[in-house]
């Protein structure tokens, strides 16, 4: 007797997108009308929205994901900025609840002629203590990793240490933002490592590896094979982070696009490229 439908049948998660604010929105474009935009593109919810913008996002019915948090650069990674940065990050806890926002991107910051090491204890005990006061909030921080090409000295520059820093946190509320061109540029191979690290990802950013322009089938890094081996237990949003001299028409196509990879099969191997 066969199945009735949906029996004996790989079940998936929706496939949530999101657009960051800061290399989409229009400059001339008011923010109650490219939001009204965004939701109509097919859109989800939109990252990295700056406080003056939220509410337009939210009455156009997007979900705000993230707000951006302090450290890029003078992080973590140096106890003499611990204080200020957590202060900073409460606030900003905050002000993300107050807009539903669940995540709060944060940074290891640069290395600053430190060891690997030495900055990744920084890193681990500054986060250990922050955790338990942002506790109930109803936000939970996203660790970014950054290549050094584009960030020179950045700290967490290959995927391994993040990875590995949220494996020494061992807390639901510490997830990584695993940004798919970043990683790629800096060497590392997301086909193997994201399906393999999935439960320790809670959000991703997409570009393509060329210039980090628009995710284009057919070049070097191929969405549709990364997001097959995850539909099945991821439930956060691919976000587009890329860069484009017409936002709106290529925030349209990559909606359509990645849609479209819903259910289909891998195609080909990463290819390296600048």
């Amino acid at each position: 007797m066969d199945n009735p439908p949906g029996c004996g049948e790989n079940k998936v998660n929706p496939l949530r997108l999101s657009l960051a604010d800061w290399c989409f929105r229009p400059p001339e474009a008011a923010a109650e009308a490219w939001f009204r935009q965004v939701r109509a593109m097919g859109y989800d919810g939109v990252e990295l929205v700056p406080a003056e913008r939220r509410q337009a996002a939210l009455d156009a019915g997007l979900e705000i994901v993230s707000l951006a948090g302090p450290g890029m650069a003078d992080g973590f990674s140096r106890r003499a900025n611990r204080a200020k940065l957590t202060d900073e990050l409460k606030r900003l806890a905050d002000e993300a609840s107050a807009c539903g926002a669940p995540y709060l991107v944060v940074f290891s910051g640069n290395r600053g002629g430190m060891s690997r090491e030495e900055g990744f204890e920084n890193c681990r005990e500054a986060f250990s203590r922050l955790l338990p006061e942002l506790r109930g909030s109803g936000v939970k921080l996203l660790f970014e990793m950054l290549n050094s090409f584009d960030h020179k000295d950045y700290l967490a520059d290959r995927e391994a240490f993040g990875f590995e820093l949220a494996d020494a946190l061992d807390d639901p509320d510490f997830l990584l933002l695993y940004d798919v061109y970043h990683m790629a540029k800096a060497g590392d191979d997301p086909y193997d490592s994201v399906p393999r690290h999935i439960d320790r990802i809670g959000h991703f950013h997409i570009a393509a590896l060329e210039k980090r322009g628009f995710p284009a089938e057919g070049a070097a890094i191929d969405y549709r094979r990364l997001l097959l081996p995850v539909r099945e237990t991821y439930t956060g949003f691919f976000g587009m982070e890329f860069l484009s001299g017409n936002p709106a028409e290529d925030a349209a196509k990559a909606e359509k696009l990645f849609r479209s990879y819903a259910g289909t099969e891998p195609v080909k191997e990463l290819r390296h490229s600048c």
